[in-house]
């Protein structure tokens, strides 16, 4: 996969985003998919942990139990060119902002000013952990 000279300049900006794509046929763009993907699919799987109402409802236990394996198994394949502690961070971390939204507009469930601080302070990690910490 060819990317245009004028995308990657776009993009480059973003913490943890491969600079050299292209160059690799665009393996690492793949893997970055693979890592969103099994973020979605970790955010799927624990809302249907509420919705499983403690593993006792089948259909949304089965789909949480699905969403888990498929999330996992997309993990894995991120990180086959992905840095592990940066694809971990950024799993984390998108993770427990993309719950704590569909916690509050799914669930109408409050985030404390606390809470909100303890994210941005999640994200501050990620993003120092992606530009720094990883070689």
């Amino acid at each position: 996969m060819k990317i245009p000279q004028q995308a990657k300049e776009q993009l480059a900006f973003f913490p943890g985003f491969p600079h050299n794509v292209a160059s690799k046929g665009g393996q690492e763009m793949t893997s970055y998919l693979f890592l969103f993907g099994a973020i979605a699919a970790e955010v799927f799987a624990t809302t249907m942990i509420k919705f499983a109402d403690g593993f006792t409802k089948l259909l949304p236990t089965i789909l949480c139990a699905a969403g888990y394996v498929l999330c996992y198994a997309l993990f894995g394949k991120a990180v086959e060119k992905i840095n592990l502690a940066a694809a971990y961070a950024i799993w984390c971390g998108i993770g427990i902002i993309a719950t704590s939204f569909t916690s509050f507009f799914l669930f109408h469930e409050r985030i404390s000013p606390a809470g909100y601080l303890g994210m941005a302070l999640i994200m501050a990690g990620c993003l120092l952990l992606n530009l720094a910490g990883t070689r």
